[in-house]
């Protein structure tokens, strides 16, 4: 950290012009940006599903589909069908659109004699009443109608297929326009207007093109707004709190010069723009800010203490370096703990987030010094924090907003200090017990339960046709011509049997269908013959013949050795399908065994990535604990000091989760990234009191007030940096994507918490503790002398000479100072780290004799300290 500070004020004009020359690159990078609002990224990275999914598209089509509802009362009137043709045609004509499934596409398959006929179900549109009416009849009659025809005959959906590649931010937006404009001039504008023949009551799209770019809109114009907000936020907190426009603007550039590059690394990595990326500007603008927060505070506070600008900048280097990169290293690896998800967009984001955090680390320490060594002399050397020369250690007595918040929260503290720890573990354990509860959704259908206009579409079309979901049921097998066989088709119609039994799930359609509608064909058109059995006519002989038909495309490969049932539903959490699915699951296990039964489509592997993301929290959260755990061990050399920086933060945790848990707030992909960073921010905190407490220690003679001066002195920063979080994550409250607007609120939640946890709790676990930092260990120097001639430290290694010094309190004593006084009753004994002094015995005139001259490693003051005597002479401090 030195070294960069020094390359930054040693050659400031060459630093600045390498920012700004990277800032351009990073700039012409943008351009090469791309926003992916598909399922695709809330898969799991790896599933091998994947393939099999893309395998099922290019044999029985792409799922990637648009639809067009369409309703009039009179929807079987010529007027009326002779626009729907009219739609189905303009609609087939978009580029990039396979197919459109209309009523006007349909084929009314039907015996004639013992041969098949496969007309279409509208060669032309009839031109008397009773054609028309009979036509509706037969639509509603035909099985392959049901999916797109009410049962009222009053509404239908056009079925618009795209290519599977046909996908993309740009290609989204121009078919959503493509269709738009295709139906514009049918849609009645009043629906109580007169009934019109050149316009539908309702027409309206929807589906997945539809609602990829309206989720890519709603994301653009959620980002702007969020970024708006945040640096409105941290603008206000942090004028409120600095005081200094140059300062605020240094940590506005830093977080917007570490956006941009993190944006341009992005590009160049191939990163797109997703859902988590909202996150970002909260990242980047309020955590990124946090440390050029505090090293601000120190500078300022030693400007005040009446150093010179320049002691003051390397003051803030030399005693927060440590701080600094803790404080960064724990944010970091939160982040790229991350990457541990087995879901895609997770692993992008963990990527990015950690490149941002990096970049942020690397322009405070490069921009902050620079700007102080120029125009840190201009700097108000007002106590940020608010001291007075002789602190109450009770009080914070703060100047200003945050100080006199400061105080009051310092104030608020119970007179009995087991109240709050008894309070916390009865709240984590009655509130942590509602997270057996939790719920995990990764399904983009409810992402934007927010737009009205798409739910109250998605309720029209579930409530006339079916749900908007749909998944695929797989039948496979080895056999030659499997599905020619009547029994293995028999299997098909069991479960399709069993589906409407359970009634979960709204319809279904499979190659069993048509046959079943040959069957009841054959016999007369008679309800009871309606439903396919393998022994009950001759429609299994027909199934060669009507492979020229479209209507069994869809169904049946062409090598008859794998059949599907399409599946519609209405569930709009993976959760919720993931139960429904059960059942049929363990159905499917006990048909013929020839058969392999798997379930595809997007729904599914999309539920199947938000099993994983709860078990991915966990990896997630346990190596984060894991690694801060060794870290903080390692760093105060006590496996205590690891459980206590964990324990009031886990607590925190719990309290989130038991809350989401009653609250049915389901666990998303946005969720997993909020958790980890707020642990992280909560281990900095206590890491911070940590930190503080031990240079106390060193330099306190007052053990019982070390935590109440440790608290004292890190409250205001702390709670600082808490306000700016809170406000900076609860802006995303306002994002219209309802996973944005979650998160926003569990962050809110847990910073809360762990800002009460740290205040309440962690300096009553500290208060009994002293610790030994390890960088302290490294950095001490203990000269040969105190090694050689000290009889304390005798057939001690060099290691355990440190610890004692580091455990005790190091005084730095000006020359002349009496420090032991002849007549007091002694406390402590001293080992002469450094320099000399002077032992004396005072006569009853005031004249003094000189009794010896202590040396390097020589102890004073020890037979007083045991038996608690009075000392017998002063000791001076010399040099």
């Amino acid at each position: 950290m030195e070294k960069i500070v020094k390359i930054a004020t040693q050659w400031p004009k060459l630093v600045f012009a390498v920012l700004l020359l990277i800032s351009a690159g990073a700039v012409l990078q943008l351009d090469k940006l791309t926003v992916d609002t598909s399922a695709s990224v809330l898969m799991l990275a790896d599933d091998p599903d994947k393939a099999f999914y893309q395998t099922l598209q290019e044999t029985f089509g792409s799922d990637n589909t648009a639809i067009v509802y369409v309703e009039d009362k009179a929807l079987f009137s010529r007027k009326k069908l002779q626009l729907l043709q009219s739609v189905t045609t303009q609609l087939a004509a978009i580029e990039g659109v396979e197919k459109v499934t209309s009523l006007f596409t349909l084929e009314n398959v039907q015996t004639a004699d013992t041969r098949l006929q496969a007309p279409l179900l509208i060669e032309s549109i009839p031109e008397t009443d009773a054609a028309l009416e009979s036509l509706r009849r037969t639509a509603l009659n035909s099985p392959f109608a049901r999916n797109i025809l009410s049962s009222d005959g009053t509404a239908t959906a056009l079925y618009i297929h795209f290519r599977h590649a046909l996908v993309g931010t740009a290609i989204d937006a121009h078919l959503v326009e493509a269709i738009e404009q295709a139906i514009a001039p049918l849609i009645r504008e009043v629906v109580t207007f007169a009934p019109d023949d050149n316009t539908f009551e309702r027409a309206f799209q929807i589906g997945a093109p539809y609602q990829r770019h309206l989720l890519a809109t709603t994301l653009s114009s959620d980002l702007t707004l969020l970024v708006v907000l945040t640096l409105a936020v941290v603008l206000l907190c942090l004028g409120v709190y600095l005081k200094s426009p140059g300062s605020l603007l240094v940590l506005v550039v830093t977080a917007a010069l570490s956006g941009l590059w993190s944006l341009a690394c992005m590009a160049l990595l191939k990163l797109p723009v997703t859902l988590l990326t909202a996150l970002l500007p909260v990242l980047l603008i309020a955590l990124g800010s946090l440390p050029g927060i505090r090293l601000l505070d120190h500078y300022r506070s030693s400007l005040r203490e009446g150093q010179t600008p320049q002691a003051a900048l390397w003051s803030m280097v030399d005693k927060l370096s440590p701080a600094f990169f803790l404080t960064f290293a724990c944010s970091w690896l939160a982040v790229l703990s991350l990457r541990l998800n087995d879901i895609l967009v997770l692993q992008q984001f963990a990527t990015a987030a950690s490149l941002a955090l990096l970049f942020s680390f690397i322009i405070t320490l490069i921009l902050l010094p620079l700007y102080l060594s120029t125009f840190g002399h201009r700097l108000t050397p007002q106590p940020v924090s608010g001291h007075t020369a002789e602190p109450d250690p009770d009080r914070v007595t703060g100047s200003g907003l945050f100080g006199r918040a400061a105080d009051a929260l310092i104030q608020a503290m119970p007179t009995n200090k087991m109240t709050v720890p008894l309070l916390a573990i009865v709240l984590a354990v009655v509130l942590g017990a509602g997270m057996v509860a939790i719920k995990s959704n990764n399904d983009p259908a409810d992402f934007l339960s927010r737009s009205a206009l798409l739910q109250s579409r998605n309720h029209l079309v579930t409530e006339r046709l079916h749900g908007m979901q749909t998944f695929t049921i797989v039948f496979s097998s080895e056999q030659d011509g499997a599905f020619k066989d009547p029994a293995l088709l028999n299997e098909i119609q069991k479960v399709q049997d069993f589906i409407q039994q359970l009634k979960l799930f709204d319809t279904s359609l499979a190659v069993t269908d048509l046959l079943s509608h040959l069957q009841r064909e054959a016999g007369g058109g008679d309800m009871p013959y309606y439903g396919f059995s393998g022994t009950a006519g001759p429609a299994p002989n027909y199934l060669p013949a009507l492979w020229d038909s479209t209507a069994i495309k869809p169904f049946v490969s062409a090598d008859y050795k794998q059949a599907i049932v399409r599946v519609w539903h209405h569930y709009t959490t993976s959760q919720d399908l993931q139960q429904a699915l059960t059942g049929l699951q363990a159905y499917t296990d006990s048909l013929d065994k020839r058969l392999e039964v798997r379930f595809s489509g997007a729904d599914i592997l999309l539920a199947a990535a938000a099993d994983s993301l709860l078990n991915g929290q966990v990896k997630s959260l346990a190596a984060l604990m894991l690694a801060m755990f060794v870290l903080i061990s390692l760093l105060f050399l006590k496996f205590k000091a690891g459980l206590i920086a964990l324990l009031p933060n886990l607590a925190a945790l719990a309290i989130l989760f038991g809350v989401m848990g009653y609250l049915a707030i389901p666990f998303t992909v946005l969720t997993a990234p909020i958790t980890v960073i707020s642990l992280a921010i909560g281990l900095g905190y206590t890491l911070r009191l940590m930190l503080r407490q031990n240079e106390e220690i060193r330099t306190s003679a007052q053990d019982k007030q070390d935590i109440k001066r440790t608290l004292r002195t890190e409250i205001t920063p702390i709670l600082t940096s808490a306000t700016l979080l809170i406000l900076g994550f609860g802006v995303l409250l306002v994002a219209d994507i309802k996973p944005i607007a979650q998160s926003g609120g569990l962050a809110v939640l847990i910073l809360l918490t762990m800002l009460l946890a740290n205040v309440y709790i962690t300096p009553l676990l500290l208060s009994s503790m002293r610790f030994v930092t390890l960088w302290g260990m490294v950095t001490v120097n203990v000269s040969r002398e105190i090694i050689d001639n000290c009889d304390l430290f005798k057939n001690m290694h060099t290691w355990q000479i440190k610890q004692i010094i580091l455990l005790s309190q190091v005084q730095h004593i000006k020359a002349g100072t009496v420090f032991i006084q002849q007549g007091e009753v002694g406390h402590e004994m001293y080992v002469i780290l450094a320099g000399t002094a002077r032992v004396e015995t005072v006569s009853t005139d005031g004249s003094r004799q000189l009794i010896i001259t202590l040396h390097e490693g020589q102890v004073i003051g020890e037979v007083a300290l045991v038996s608690q005597a009075e000392r017998t002479a002063d000791v001076v401090a010399e040099t």
